[in-house]
């Protein structure tokens, strides 16, 4: 059985293996780069706040200082990444001025928090995706104001990079809901999903491409904004746990990445055929630049060091692996 800690791959992801001792042992769902430093890397831990290393995973420590315990998400503001801010499943939303080493609580501690997004044009407004909704802060969450869209469960948020009034969020029963003014009004733009949890949303900048993670199904694509959705190429093992994350690289339209408790799985034509990419990793949610990738998980986090033909990740939760 693995243990749990920092992989890393140097082979695009064909073998991981241990390399060196990492954050505690708890799982890391929520994973940041800081963007002009990016051997930075915060992760966003189950039961441990938040974890911070400044050598590319190899070493961390903790900042924690007023943060709460179960940490969802991470963003660092890519203006001025001293500014950062976390997302708590149940312990509402907090802000650092400091990097990390200090946090205060500053709001939205009547609900659950699953996912957190900037506009990409102005890193003040903030989405967050929540129990009760979406809610939005044009203040760096100073204030906030509630934008409808009241599911019992919003899972993910995505803000398109080239309309930043665009902004997608997703939820059970197979929806997925659309905004076109920046969160005033919602459509459902479901039509082709399958029932089933929606969990996460990915956007490819450059293509414009939409994919769905389905939880126990597989992922969907979307070539139209979310008119029509698609399935994403036929992956069985996709079907036999629970999803936690997706991502997408968008310097390469052609190439994508799936994991799960199987192991991890990798497309190199649009998620339309997968081989099996798996030897020595386990469950994995990544957020990554083209040539460093990181994964998040259950059981620790994980390293690739060339990860530049990896156009996107999605990874699921489950059993770990024997190596």
């Amino acid at each position: 059985m693995l243990d749990q800690g920092v992989y890393r791959t140097t082979d695009g992801g064909n073998i991981w293996m241990a390399a060196s001792a990492g954050p505690p042992q708890s799982g890391a769902l929520a994973l940041a780069l800081n963007p002009l430093f990016p051997a930075t890397l915060y992760a966003g831990t189950t039961k441990q706040g938040i974890y911070i290393s400044t050598d590319s995973g190899d070493h961390w420590q903790a900042g924690n200082n007023g943060l709460s315990v179960f940490v969802r998400g991470v963003l660092v503001d890519p203006q001025n990444p001293s500014n950062m801010y976390a997302a708590s499943l149940s312990d509402g939303f907090f802000r650092s001025t400091n990097s990390g080493a200090n946090w205060s609580n500053i709001g939205l501690n009547d609900r659950n928090l699953f996912g957190i997004s900037f506009d990409p044009t102005n890193p003040q407004t903030i989405y967050a995706a929540s129990s009760v909704g979406v809610a939005k802060s044009t203040d760096a969450g100073t204030t906030w104001t509630d934008l409808g869209q009241h599911n019992p469960y919003l899972f993910s948020m995505v803000v398109d990079a080239s309309n930043s009034q665009t902004i997608y969020t997703s939820s059970t029963q197979g929806k997925v809901y659309k905004s076109t003014d920046g969160g005033k009004t919602w459509s459902d733009f479901s039509h082709g999903l399958p029932l089933g949890d929606v969990i996460a949303l990915a956007v490819n900048r450059s293509s414009g491409i939409l994919y769905a993670a389905i939880n126990l199904n597989s992922v969907y694509r979307s070539v139209d904004g979310g008119s029509n959705w698609i399935p994403c190429g036929v992956l069985p093992a996709l079907t036999t746990s629970s999803t936690t994350g997706l991502s997408v690289d968008s310097a390469t339209n052609s190439n994508s990445i799936s994991g799960d408790s199987v192991g991890v799985f990798r497309s190199t034509d649009g998620c339309q055929n997968w081989q099996s990419s798996n030897s020595g990793v386990v469950t994995a949610s990544s957020q990554h630049q083209p040539s460093l990738v990181f994964a998040g998980t259950f059981a620790g986090i994980y390293k690739s060091t060339n990860g530049a033909s990896l156009a996107g990740i999605l990874l699921r939760k489950g059993q770990r692996e024997r190596s």
